[in-house]
């Protein structure tokens, strides 16, 4: 990272937060943010710029993979595709943070068409979440009951009622490339925890690729335990759970890069 970037996050203030009504009020906010999203998981972590569509292949590449490509290295032409399409980032938006007091997102821009970092969840009830992380081959009835066991206080305690529990959900979160190691990722989930604590949402669940960056972020540094593996053998997902004050101590022991 530059000096100059190194500065700019250094003097930045806690991130902003902005609702839905916000986003939809200020095109140029909006596309940045969308921009940002694509930019993070479309980067050589992930690798989710495009995509082949293509059921025998599947392949995914990266911004700068897919620039060198004409079409996929499976030679079909034409299957190729955006992997997070403008208007899918868009839908997921509107759909997170629908209800403006159960849901919070935060951003960090230098500029108003410019988003640096992003972070938003939700809150919801589990059998609300598990009946969103089903899948042909996971069913919400099985999901939910891993994540209200992992819920009960003490060992042995009997699981709380799933359409009761009410719990946070961490959605989607990011930096950009030249802003990382500034202190800004642990930045963004201090002030999702945060809002967690405020609302009185002791437990964070999340979900994500057990190959990703998120994954080494919420489980070996945070502390979230894997409540549950997904069934296929060609998804490598995993749902984690912990509560927003370990992780936030957790967050206050680290140092500030």
């Amino acid at each position: 990272m530059t000096t100059a970037h190194q500065r700019l996050a250094e003097r930045s203030t806690q991130p902003r937060r902005v609702t839905w009504r916000d986003l939809d009020a200020d095109p140029v906010l909006l596309t940045a943010l969308v921009d940002a999203y694509r930019t993070v998981f479309g980067g050589a972590e992930w690798r989710e710029w495009s995509r082949c569509t293509h059921p025998d292949c599947l392949r995914q590449y990266s911004k700068d993979e897919s620039l060198q490509l004409a079409v996929c290295a499976c030679g079909r032409a034409g299957t190729l595709v955006p992997f997070h399409p403008e208007h899918e980032v868009i839908r997921r938006l509107r759909r997170h943070l629908a209800d403006p007091v159960q849901s919070a997102c935060y951003l960090w821009a230098d500029r108003p068409d410019s988003v640096g970092a992003f972070c938003w969840g939700y809150r919801t009830s589990v059998s609300e979440l598990a009946e969103e992380f089903a899948t042909d081959d996971d069913s919400a009835a099985d999901i939910s009951a891993h994540i209200a066991e992992h819920l009960g206080r003490h060992p042995g305690d009997a699981a709380p009622d799933p359409a009761r529990t009410r719990v946070c959900r961490f959605a989607e979160g990011g930096v950009t490339l030249p802003l990382r190691n500034t202190g800004l990722t642990w930045a963004m989930f201090d002030r999702l925890l945060a809002w967690a604590d405020e609302t009185r949402t002791s437990a964070v669940v999340a979900r994500t690729s057990g190959r990703s960056p998120m994954y080494r972020i919420c489980g070996e540094r945070l502390g979230m335990r894997i409540v549950y593996h997904y069934r296929h053998a060609a998804d490598d997902r995993v749902i984690l759970a912990g509560t927003a004050a370990e992780m936030r101590r957790r967050l206050e022991s680290r140092p500030t890069r």
